[in-house]
Protein backbone atom coordinates (compact mmCIF):
# COMPACT_ATOMS: atom_id res chain seq x y z
CA UNK A 1 0.00 0.00 0.00
CA UNK A 2 1.29 3.50 -0.57
CA UNK A 3 1.40 4.72 3.27
CA UNK A 4 2.42 2.41 5.52
CA UNK A 5 4.79 3.15 8.61
CA UNK A 6 5.26 2.41 12.83
CA UNK A 7 3.53 5.00 13.96
CA UNK A 8 0.53 5.24 12.21
CA UNK A 9 -1.10 4.10 9.27
CA UNK A 10 -3.15 5.76 6.86
CA UNK A 11 -4.19 2.77 4.60
CA UNK A 12 -7.70 3.61 4.93
CA UNK A 13 -6.99 7.01 2.96
CA UNK A 14 -8.11 5.28 -0.18
CA UNK A 15 -11.59 3.75 1.99
CA UNK A 16 -12.06 7.04 3.32
CA UNK A 17 -12.48 8.57 -0.54
CA UNK A 18 -15.04 5.61 -1.54
CA UNK A 19 -16.80 6.15 2.19
CA UNK A 20 -17.67 9.52 0.81
CA UNK A 21 -19.00 8.38 -2.83
CA UNK A 22 -20.93 6.00 -1.44
CA UNK A 23 -22.68 8.39 1.25
CA UNK A 24 -23.13 10.75 -1.68
CA UNK A 25 -25.00 8.72 -3.75
CA UNK A 26 -27.82 7.93 -0.71
CA UNK A 27 -27.67 11.58 0.60
CA UNK A 28 -30.70 12.87 -1.25
CA UNK A 29 -32.69 9.96 1.49
CA UNK A 30 -31.17 12.10 4.34
CA UNK A 31 -30.30 15.03 5.51
CA UNK A 32 -28.32 16.29 2.53
CA UNK A 33 -26.42 19.39 4.73
CA UNK A 34 -25.76 17.08 7.15
CA UNK A 35 -24.16 14.73 4.71
CA UNK A 36 -22.07 17.41 3.35
CA UNK A 37 -20.87 18.23 6.99
CA UNK A 38 -19.79 14.92 7.77
CA UNK A 39 -17.80 14.26 4.42
CA UNK A 40 -16.01 18.06 4.99
CA UNK A 41 -14.95 17.24 8.87
CA UNK A 42 -14.17 13.79 8.12
CA UNK A 43 -12.01 14.49 5.20
CA UNK A 44 -10.49 17.87 6.66
CA UNK A 45 -8.99 15.64 9.99
CA UNK A 46 -7.86 12.89 7.17
CA UNK A 47 -6.37 15.32 5.03
CA UNK A 48 -4.46 17.55 7.48
CA UNK A 49 -3.29 14.42 9.60
CA UNK A 50 -1.62 13.27 6.47
CA UNK A 51 0.40 16.83 5.91
CA UNK A 52 1.15 15.99 9.43
CA UNK A 53 2.63 13.05 9.18
CA UNK A 54 4.64 12.82 5.71
CA UNK A 55 6.62 14.59 3.21
CA UNK A 56 5.81 16.12 -0.42
CA UNK A 57 6.20 18.08 -3.11
CA UNK A 58 3.00 19.90 -3.86
CA UNK A 59 1.66 19.73 -7.68
CA UNK A 60 1.68 23.21 -8.99
CA UNK A 61 -1.03 22.65 -10.99
CA UNK A 62 -3.64 21.54 -7.77
CA UNK A 63 -3.11 25.37 -7.11
CA UNK A 64 -6.12 26.08 -9.63
CA UNK A 65 -8.37 23.78 -7.64
CA UNK A 66 -7.61 25.99 -4.40
CA UNK A 67 -8.47 29.05 -6.42
CA UNK A 68 -11.30 28.37 -7.63
CA UNK A 69 -12.64 27.59 -3.95
CA UNK A 70 -11.83 30.70 -2.71
CA UNK A 71 -13.50 32.24 -5.34
CA UNK A 72 -16.38 30.62 -4.46
CA UNK A 73 -16.27 31.39 -1.32
CA UNK A 74 -15.85 34.91 -1.83
CA UNK A 75 -19.00 35.12 -4.07
CA UNK A 76 -20.85 33.07 -1.25
CA UNK A 77 -20.54 36.65 0.65
CA UNK A 78 -22.29 38.83 -1.94
CA UNK A 79 -24.86 35.74 -2.54
CA UNK A 80 -28.30 36.73 -1.74
CA UNK A 81 -29.75 33.38 -0.26
CA UNK A 82 -26.28 32.52 1.55
CA UNK A 83 -28.54 29.65 3.52
CA UNK A 84 -29.06 27.86 0.12
CA UNK A 85 -25.63 28.71 -1.02
CA UNK A 86 -23.81 27.44 2.33
CA UNK A 87 -24.42 24.05 1.94
CA UNK A 88 -23.13 23.61 -1.37
CA UNK A 89 -20.31 25.63 -0.58
CA UNK A 90 -19.63 22.25 2.51
CA UNK A 91 -20.49 20.26 -0.58
CA UNK A 92 -17.63 21.83 -2.99
CA UNK A 93 -15.10 21.74 -0.21
CA UNK A 94 -15.43 18.08 0.70
CA UNK A 95 -14.76 17.71 -3.16
CA UNK A 96 -11.66 19.70 -3.15
CA UNK A 97 -10.67 17.52 -0.23
CA UNK A 98 -11.21 14.23 -2.17
CA UNK A 99 -9.34 16.02 -5.05
CA UNK A 100 -6.65 16.60 -3.17
CA UNK A 101 -6.50 13.35 -1.94
CA UNK A 102 -6.80 11.47 -4.84
CA UNK A 103 -3.54 13.06 -5.73
CA UNK A 104 -1.82 11.21 -2.83
CA UNK A 105 -3.11 7.32 -3.89
CA UNK A 106 -0.98 5.40 -5.90
CA UNK A 107 -1.95 3.61 -9.23
CA UNK A 108 -3.61 1.04 -7.06
CA UNK A 109 -5.56 2.64 -4.84
CA UNK A 110 -7.04 4.70 -8.03
CA UNK A 111 -8.06 1.49 -9.40
CA UNK A 112 -9.72 0.02 -6.49
CA UNK A 113 -11.59 3.72 -6.49
CA UNK A 114 -12.72 3.46 -10.02
CA UNK A 115 -13.46 -0.33 -9.15
CA UNK A 116 -16.14 0.54 -6.70
CA UNK A 117 -17.92 3.82 -8.49
CA UNK A 118 -18.30 1.10 -11.69
CA UNK A 119 -19.80 -1.12 -9.14
CA UNK A 120 -21.66 1.78 -7.73
CA UNK A 121 -23.02 2.17 -11.36
CA UNK A 122 -23.82 -1.55 -11.54
CA UNK A 123 -26.02 -0.56 -8.37
CA UNK A 124 -28.20 2.29 -9.77
CA UNK A 125 -28.58 -0.33 -13.17
CA UNK A 126 -30.19 -3.23 -11.24
CA UNK A 127 -32.48 -0.11 -9.41
CA UNK A 128 -33.36 0.56 -12.81
CA UNK A 129 -34.24 -2.82 -14.29
CA UNK A 130 -36.23 -3.59 -11.12
CA UNK A 131 -38.28 -0.06 -12.23
CA UNK A 132 -38.68 -1.48 -15.87
CA UNK A 133 -39.91 -4.84 -15.13
CA UNK A 134 -42.20 -3.16 -12.19
CA UNK A 135 -43.94 -1.18 -14.52
CA UNK A 136 -47.17 -2.39 -16.27
CA UNK A 137 -46.06 -0.71 -19.46
CA UNK A 138 -42.57 -1.16 -20.16
CA UNK A 139 -42.45 1.43 -23.35
CA UNK A 140 -44.28 4.05 -21.10
CA UNK A 141 -42.21 3.52 -18.03
CA UNK A 142 -40.59 6.52 -17.13
CA UNK A 143 -38.63 7.21 -13.15
CA UNK A 144 -39.20 10.82 -11.90
CA UNK A 145 -37.45 13.58 -14.13
CA UNK A 146 -34.91 14.90 -11.40
CA UNK A 147 -34.30 11.18 -9.82
CA UNK A 148 -33.19 9.98 -13.13
CA UNK A 149 -31.48 12.89 -14.62
CA UNK A 150 -29.14 12.89 -11.81
CA UNK A 151 -27.85 9.23 -11.52
CA UNK A 152 -28.20 8.75 -15.03
CA UNK A 153 -25.38 11.61 -14.82
CA UNK A 154 -23.32 8.64 -12.14
CA UNK A 155 -24.31 6.03 -14.26
CA UNK A 156 -23.06 7.20 -17.44
CA UNK A 157 -19.63 8.00 -16.00
CA UNK A 158 -19.47 4.29 -14.21
CA UNK A 159 -20.32 3.14 -17.88
CA UNK A 160 -17.12 5.32 -19.46
CA UNK A 161 -14.68 3.62 -16.27
CA UNK A 162 -16.03 -0.18 -16.74
CA UNK A 163 -13.87 0.12 -20.01
CA UNK A 164 -10.70 0.70 -17.26
CA UNK A 165 -11.18 -3.01 -16.53
CA UNK A 166 -12.48 -4.48 -20.30
CA UNK A 167 -9.11 -6.01 -20.92
CA UNK A 168 -8.67 -7.23 -17.45
CA UNK A 169 -8.21 -11.60 -16.82
CA UNK A 170 -11.54 -11.30 -14.33
CA UNK A 171 -14.34 -12.11 -16.75
CA UNK A 172 -17.01 -10.60 -14.57
CA UNK A 173 -15.28 -6.97 -15.74
CA UNK A 174 -15.71 -8.21 -19.24
CA UNK A 175 -19.61 -7.74 -19.23
CA UNK A 176 -20.04 -4.87 -17.26
CA UNK A 177 -19.91 -2.05 -19.96
CA UNK A 178 -23.05 -3.95 -21.80
CA UNK A 179 -24.80 -4.17 -18.06
CA UNK A 180 -24.56 -0.50 -17.87
CA UNK A 181 -25.11 0.08 -21.49
CA UNK A 182 -28.74 -1.68 -21.51
CA UNK A 183 -29.51 0.44 -18.36
CA UNK A 184 -28.72 3.63 -19.57
CA UNK A 185 -31.20 2.59 -22.79
CA UNK A 186 -33.85 1.75 -20.06
CA UNK A 187 -33.69 5.50 -18.89
CA UNK A 188 -34.98 6.51 -22.40
CA UNK A 189 -33.21 10.01 -22.58
CA UNK A 190 -31.85 10.61 -25.67
CA UNK A 191 -28.62 12.59 -24.34
CA UNK A 192 -26.84 9.76 -22.22
CA UNK A 193 -27.72 7.16 -25.12
CA UNK A 194 -26.13 9.37 -27.70
CA UNK A 195 -23.16 9.78 -25.97
CA UNK A 196 -22.74 6.01 -24.55
CA UNK A 197 -22.93 5.19 -28.38
CA UNK A 198 -20.21 7.19 -28.88
CA UNK A 199 -18.14 5.83 -26.06
CA UNK A 200 -18.63 1.83 -27.08
CA UNK A 201 -17.78 2.93 -30.62
CA UNK A 202 -14.58 4.96 -29.17
CA UNK A 203 -13.48 2.20 -27.01
CA UNK A 204 -14.26 -0.73 -28.93
CA UNK A 205 -11.99 1.22 -31.50
CA UNK A 206 -9.00 1.74 -29.19
CA UNK A 207 -9.34 -0.59 -26.67
CA UNK A 208 -10.19 -4.42 -28.67
CA UNK A 209 -8.05 -5.62 -31.20
CA UNK A 210 -10.38 -7.71 -32.97
CA UNK A 211 -10.28 -7.94 -36.94
CA UNK A 212 -13.44 -6.92 -37.41
CA UNK A 213 -13.63 -3.98 -34.36
CA UNK A 214 -13.99 -0.92 -37.03
CA UNK A 215 -17.55 -2.71 -38.06
CA UNK A 216 -18.43 -2.98 -34.36
CA UNK A 217 -17.28 0.94 -33.86
CA UNK A 218 -18.96 1.86 -36.63
CA UNK A 219 -22.25 -0.03 -36.13
CA UNK A 220 -22.43 1.96 -32.36
CA UNK A 221 -21.19 5.33 -34.19
CA UNK A 222 -24.24 5.33 -36.91
CA UNK A 223 -26.70 4.14 -34.15
CA UNK A 224 -25.98 7.53 -32.02
CA UNK A 225 -27.37 9.14 -35.16
CA UNK A 226 -30.89 8.03 -34.31
CA UNK A 227 -31.55 9.54 -30.91
CA UNK A 228 -29.97 12.91 -32.41
CA UNK A 229 -32.66 13.14 -34.96
CA UNK A 230 -35.39 12.72 -32.49
CA UNK A 231 -33.77 15.07 -30.38
CA UNK A 232 -33.59 17.71 -33.27
CA UNK A 233 -37.57 16.52 -34.29
CA UNK A 234 -38.60 17.51 -30.62
CA UNK A 235 -38.31 21.35 -29.20
CA UNK A 236 -35.29 20.17 -27.26
CA UNK A 237 -32.58 22.50 -28.20
CA UNK A 238 -34.73 25.28 -29.03
CA UNK A 239 -35.38 25.27 -25.19
CA UNK A 240 -32.18 25.00 -24.18
CA UNK A 241 -31.37 28.12 -26.73
CA UNK A 242 -34.62 30.17 -24.17
CA UNK A 243 -32.63 28.68 -21.10
CA UNK A 244 -29.05 29.58 -21.98
CA UNK A 245 -30.37 33.34 -23.14
CA UNK A 246 -31.58 34.03 -20.00
CA UNK A 247 -27.94 32.45 -18.23
CA UNK A 248 -26.35 35.69 -20.57
CA UNK A 249 -28.92 38.14 -18.60
CA UNK A 250 -27.54 36.80 -15.53
CA UNK A 251 -23.98 36.81 -16.20
CA UNK A 252 -24.73 40.23 -17.99
CA UNK A 253 -25.45 41.59 -13.99
CA UNK A 254 -23.23 39.22 -12.33
CA UNK A 255 -20.06 39.54 -14.12
CA UNK A 256 -17.41 39.09 -12.10
CA UNK A 257 -18.38 37.69 -8.73
CA UNK A 258 -21.69 35.26 -9.93
CA UNK A 259 -24.65 34.62 -7.66
CA UNK A 260 -23.22 32.06 -5.84
CA UNK A 261 -22.43 28.45 -6.10
CA UNK A 262 -25.10 26.37 -7.23
CA UNK A 263 -27.32 29.65 -6.14
CA UNK A 264 -28.82 30.08 -9.99
CA UNK A 265 -31.99 28.49 -9.15
CA UNK A 266 -32.99 31.24 -6.83
CA UNK A 267 -32.52 33.97 -8.93
CA UNK A 268 -33.55 32.98 -12.47
CA UNK A 269 -37.28 33.34 -12.18
CA UNK A 270 -36.36 37.08 -11.99
CA UNK A 271 -35.06 37.35 -15.73
CA UNK A 272 -37.56 35.04 -17.25
CA UNK A 273 -38.19 35.28 -21.01
CA UNK A 274 -40.92 32.78 -21.61
CA UNK A 275 -43.41 31.19 -20.05
CA UNK A 276 -43.95 27.18 -20.78
CA UNK A 277 -40.40 26.83 -20.11
CA UNK A 278 -38.52 25.75 -16.47
CA UNK A 279 -35.99 28.45 -16.18
CA UNK A 280 -34.72 27.44 -13.06
CA UNK A 281 -31.73 25.72 -14.18
CA UNK A 282 -28.89 26.52 -16.66
CA UNK A 283 -28.44 23.13 -18.01
CA UNK A 284 -25.00 24.05 -19.10
CA UNK A 285 -21.84 23.42 -16.70
CA UNK A 286 -19.89 26.06 -18.12
CA UNK A 287 -22.44 29.01 -18.21
CA UNK A 288 -23.37 27.54 -14.77
CA UNK A 289 -20.16 28.30 -13.92
CA UNK A 290 -20.36 31.11 -15.16
CA UNK A 291 -23.18 32.62 -13.61
CA UNK A 292 -22.24 31.38 -10.08
CA UNK A 293 -18.95 32.06 -9.76
CA UNK A 294 -17.94 34.87 -12.42
CA UNK A 295 -15.52 35.56 -15.00
CA UNK A 296 -12.53 34.52 -11.74
CA UNK A 297 -14.04 30.87 -11.35
CA UNK A 298 -14.74 30.38 -14.86
CA UNK A 299 -10.88 30.71 -16.01
CA UNK A 300 -9.91 28.98 -12.40
CA UNK A 301 -12.61 25.78 -13.68
CA UNK A 302 -11.14 26.01 -17.01
CA UNK A 303 -7.47 25.79 -15.92
CA UNK A 304 -8.55 22.84 -13.53
CA UNK A 305 -9.95 20.69 -16.90
CA UNK A 306 -6.68 22.26 -19.15
CA UNK A 307 -4.27 20.49 -16.17
CA UNK A 308 -6.74 17.22 -16.09
CA UNK A 309 -6.54 16.89 -20.06
CA UNK A 310 -2.79 17.48 -20.28
CA UNK A 311 -1.83 14.79 -17.73
CA UNK A 312 -4.41 12.60 -18.99
CA UNK A 313 -2.80 12.48 -22.38
CA UNK A 314 0.93 12.49 -21.31
CA UNK A 315 -0.32 9.33 -19.41
CA UNK A 316 -2.49 7.03 -22.21
CA UNK A 317 1.32 6.21 -23.22
CA UNK A 318 1.73 4.37 -19.95
CA UNK A 319 -1.50 3.27 -19.55
CA UNK A 320 -3.93 3.17 -21.99
CA UNK A 321 -6.83 0.86 -20.71
CA UNK A 322 -6.72 3.17 -17.68
CA UNK A 323 -5.87 6.31 -18.92
CA UNK A 324 -8.28 6.18 -21.96
CA UNK A 325 -10.87 5.71 -19.71
CA UNK A 326 -10.75 8.30 -17.21
CA UNK A 327 -10.39 10.80 -20.15
CA UNK A 328 -13.10 9.58 -21.62
CA UNK A 329 -15.09 9.43 -17.99
CA UNK A 330 -14.51 13.03 -18.13
CA UNK A 331 -15.43 14.12 -21.79
CA UNK A 332 -18.88 12.30 -21.37
CA UNK A 333 -19.54 13.92 -17.96
CA UNK A 334 -18.74 17.18 -19.73
CA UNK A 335 -20.97 16.64 -22.84
CA UNK A 336 -23.70 15.16 -20.73
CA UNK A 337 -23.80 18.11 -17.89
CA UNK A 338 -23.45 20.75 -21.44
CA UNK A 339 -27.50 20.10 -21.72
CA UNK A 340 -27.64 19.23 -18.43
CA UNK A 341 -27.83 20.59 -14.96
CA UNK A 342 -26.39 17.51 -12.69
CA UNK A 343 -22.62 18.12 -12.54
CA UNK A 344 -22.84 20.17 -9.14
CA UNK A 345 -24.65 17.78 -7.02
CA UNK A 346 -23.31 15.44 -4.40
CA UNK A 347 -22.71 12.27 -6.23
CA UNK A 348 -21.93 13.27 -9.34
CA UNK A 349 -19.60 16.58 -8.10
CA UNK A 350 -17.37 14.61 -5.47
CA UNK A 351 -17.07 11.36 -8.44
CA UNK A 352 -15.85 14.16 -11.17
CA UNK A 353 -13.94 15.48 -8.75
CA UNK A 354 -12.01 12.99 -7.83
CA UNK A 355 -11.58 11.76 -11.80
CA UNK A 356 -10.16 15.14 -12.05
CA UNK A 357 -7.57 14.45 -9.63
CA UNK A 358 -6.62 10.76 -11.58
CA UNK A 359 -3.65 12.01 -13.40
CA UNK A 360 -2.08 14.43 -11.31
CA UNK A 361 0.42 13.13 -8.16
CA UNK A 362 1.46 14.84 -5.48
CA UNK A 363 4.08 12.82 -4.14
CA UNK A 364 6.71 10.33 -5.90
CA UNK A 365 8.75 8.84 -2.68
CA UNK A 366 7.25 9.64 0.51
CA UNK A 367 9.68 9.37 3.42
CA UNK A 368 8.37 9.06 6.77
CA UNK A 369 8.30 12.13 9.56
CA UNK A 370 7.92 12.61 12.86
CA UNK A 371 4.54 14.43 13.70
CA UNK A 372 4.91 17.60 14.75
CA UNK A 373 1.88 16.93 16.50
CA UNK A 374 0.18 14.14 17.72
CA UNK A 375 -2.93 13.21 15.73
CA UNK A 376 -5.58 12.86 18.43
CA UNK A 377 -4.52 15.92 19.67
CA UNK A 378 -5.36 17.73 16.19
CA UNK A 379 -8.63 15.59 16.56
CA UNK A 380 -9.41 17.64 18.98
CA UNK A 381 -8.69 20.97 18.00
CA UNK A 382 -11.49 20.45 15.38
CA UNK A 383 -14.11 20.06 18.07
CA UNK A 384 -15.03 23.56 18.05
CA UNK A 385 -15.57 23.29 14.36
CA UNK A 386 -17.26 20.39 14.33
CA UNK A 387 -19.72 21.47 17.05
CA UNK A 388 -20.02 24.83 15.09
CA UNK A 389 -21.24 22.91 11.83
CA UNK A 390 -23.61 20.51 14.65
CA UNK A 391 -25.60 23.86 14.99
CA UNK A 392 -26.52 24.20 12.16
CA UNK A 393 -27.52 20.44 11.74
CA UNK A 394 -29.28 20.44 14.65
CA UNK A 395 -31.56 24.01 13.37
CA UNK A 396 -32.33 22.17 9.99
CA UNK A 397 -33.56 19.54 12.72
CA UNK A 398 -35.79 21.69 14.87
CA UNK A 399 -36.99 23.37 11.40
CA UNK A 400 -38.00 20.21 9.71
CA UNK A 401 -40.17 19.00 13.20
CA UNK A 402 -41.66 23.01 13.00
CA UNK A 403 -42.84 22.15 10.00
CA UNK A 404 -44.54 19.06 10.72
CA UNK A 405 -46.54 20.72 13.72
CA UNK A 406 -47.52 23.88 11.84
CA UNK A 407 -49.16 21.24 9.54
CA UNK A 408 -50.39 19.76 12.14
CA UNK A 409 -52.22 23.22 13.42
CA UNK A 410 -49.75 22.44 16.97
CA UNK A 411 -48.77 26.16 16.63
CA UNK A 412 -47.27 26.60 20.63
CA UNK A 413 -45.08 23.70 19.65
CA UNK A 414 -43.94 24.76 16.36
CA UNK A 415 -43.33 28.33 17.26
CA UNK A 416 -41.26 26.86 20.28
CA UNK A 417 -39.14 24.51 17.67
CA UNK A 418 -39.02 27.70 14.66
CA UNK A 419 -37.35 29.85 17.81
CA UNK A 420 -35.16 27.03 18.88
CA UNK A 421 -33.75 26.52 14.74
CA UNK A 422 -33.28 30.32 14.58
CA UNK A 423 -31.07 30.82 17.76
CA UNK A 424 -28.98 28.12 15.89
CA UNK A 425 -29.06 29.31 12.53
CA UNK A 426 -30.11 32.71 11.55
CA UNK A 427 -29.58 32.85 7.79
CA UNK A 428 -32.78 30.50 6.88
CA UNK A 429 -34.80 32.66 5.50
CA UNK A 430 -37.70 29.95 5.86
CA UNK A 431 -37.75 29.84 9.35
CA UNK A 432 -38.49 33.38 9.85
CA UNK A 433 -41.41 33.06 6.89
CA UNK A 434 -42.71 29.91 8.77
CA UNK A 435 -42.40 32.04 12.12
CA UNK A 436 -44.17 35.43 10.87
CA UNK A 437 -47.08 32.77 9.40
CA UNK A 438 -47.78 31.85 13.32
CA UNK A 439 -47.97 35.03 14.25
CA UNK A 440 -50.46 36.01 11.67
CA UNK A 441 -52.29 33.22 12.64
CA UNK A 442 -52.21 34.78 16.54
CA UNK A 443 -53.22 38.03 14.80
CA UNK A 444 -56.20 36.16 13.10
CA UNK A 445 -57.35 35.05 16.33
CA UNK A 446 -56.99 37.70 18.81
CA UNK A 447 -57.06 41.10 16.26
CA UNK A 448 -53.79 42.27 18.08
CA UNK A 449 -51.85 44.24 15.91
CA UNK A 450 -48.67 43.32 17.56
CA UNK A 451 -48.85 40.36 15.95
CA UNK A 452 -49.70 41.46 12.58
CA UNK A 453 -46.83 43.88 13.28
CA UNK A 454 -44.51 40.84 14.29
CA UNK A 455 -45.41 38.83 10.99
CA UNK A 456 -44.18 41.58 8.58
CA UNK A 457 -41.16 42.07 10.63
CA UNK A 458 -40.05 38.44 10.16
CA UNK A 459 -41.70 38.43 6.47
CA UNK A 460 -39.08 41.20 6.37
CA UNK A 461 -36.38 39.47 7.16
CA UNK A 462 -36.44 36.51 5.12
CA UNK A 463 -37.14 38.70 2.28
CA UNK A 464 -33.24 40.63 3.37
CA UNK A 465 -32.05 37.00 3.63
CA UNK A 466 -33.62 35.67 0.09
CA UNK A 467 -33.95 38.73 -1.81
CA UNK A 468 -35.49 36.70 -4.76
CA UNK A 469 -37.96 34.85 -3.57
CA UNK A 470 -41.21 36.48 -5.13
CA UNK A 471 -43.36 34.85 -2.14
CA UNK A 472 -42.32 36.23 0.43
CA UNK A 473 -42.93 39.74 -1.49
CA UNK A 474 -46.83 38.34 -1.78
CA UNK A 475 -46.86 37.55 1.50
CA UNK A 476 -45.91 40.97 2.66
CA UNK A 477 -48.19 42.26 0.16
CA UNK A 478 -51.42 40.92 2.45
CA UNK A 479 -49.53 41.68 6.00
CA UNK A 480 -49.54 45.43 4.57
CA UNK A 481 -53.33 44.92 3.32
CA UNK A 482 -54.11 43.94 6.76
CA UNK A 483 -51.99 46.64 8.23
CA UNK A 484 -53.97 49.63 6.25
CA UNK A 485 -50.87 50.88 4.27
CA UNK A 486 -51.69 50.85 0.81
CA UNK A 487 -48.54 52.11 -0.44
CA UNK A 488 -46.58 49.33 0.92
CA UNK A 489 -49.17 46.84 -0.86
CA UNK A 490 -48.86 48.06 -4.27
CA UNK A 491 -44.72 48.29 -4.08
CA UNK A 492 -44.89 44.42 -2.56
CA UNK A 493 -46.89 42.90 -5.50
CA UNK A 494 -45.15 45.13 -7.89
CA UNK A 495 -42.14 43.66 -6.92
CA UNK A 496 -43.73 40.26 -6.58
CA UNK A 497 -44.92 40.39 -10.27
CA UNK A 498 -41.00 42.00 -11.40
CA UNK A 499 -39.68 38.50 -10.04
CA UNK A 500 -42.45 36.16 -11.37
CA UNK A 501 -43.94 37.06 -14.37
CA UNK A 502 -45.83 34.25 -15.17
CA UNK A 503 -47.17 33.58 -11.63
CA UNK A 504 -51.18 34.40 -12.63
CA UNK A 505 -51.78 34.27 -8.64
CA UNK A 506 -50.26 37.02 -8.29
CA UNK A 507 -52.30 39.19 -11.39
CA UNK A 508 -54.91 37.54 -9.90
CA UNK A 509 -54.95 38.75 -6.32
CA UNK A 510 -54.07 42.52 -7.60
CA UNK A 511 -56.71 43.98 -7.62
CA UNK A 512 -57.81 42.86 -4.72
CA UNK A 513 -54.84 43.45 -2.55
CA UNK A 514 -55.31 47.44 -4.37
CA UNK A 515 -58.35 47.99 -3.22
CA UNK A 516 -57.59 46.62 0.23
CA UNK A 517 -61.78 45.71 0.39
CA UNK A 518 -61.57 41.86 0.32
CA UNK A 519 -58.31 41.65 2.20
CA UNK A 520 -59.85 41.39 5.69
CA UNK A 521 -62.59 38.68 4.64
CA UNK A 522 -59.46 36.31 3.38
Amino acid sequence: MLLRSNTENFNFLGFVIVVALVFSMFSRFLSSFSIYAAIFVFLSIVFISFLNNFKFTFNKYSIFVVLFVLNVIISYYFADYKYNVRGEIFLLLGSVVIYLLTTFLSQAQKKFMINVSVFMGLWLSIYIFAFNLSSVNFLKASMSTSCVTTYVCFLLVSFSLSFAFWNDQAKVYKFLPYILFCAILLTKLLIPITIACLVFAGSIFFLKKHKIKNIFSLSFALFSVLPCYWLFKTNFFNSKIFMWKTALFVIEDNFLIGVGFNNYKTVSRAYGLIQDIDISNIDNIFLQVLCENGIFGFVFFILILVTFFYYSIRKIKENRDFYFAIFVASISFLLYNFFNSSAFISSNMLLFFSILAMPVRQVKNIKVRKRKINSHILILLFVPFIFALGRFVYAKEQYNKGIYYLATAKYPVAQELFINSVCKDSLNPETFARLGDIYFYKYQNTKKRIFLELAISLYSRSLNLNNYNSNYCYQLAWLYSFYGKKDHVKKYIDKAILMDPFNFLYYENYNTLISLGVANDV
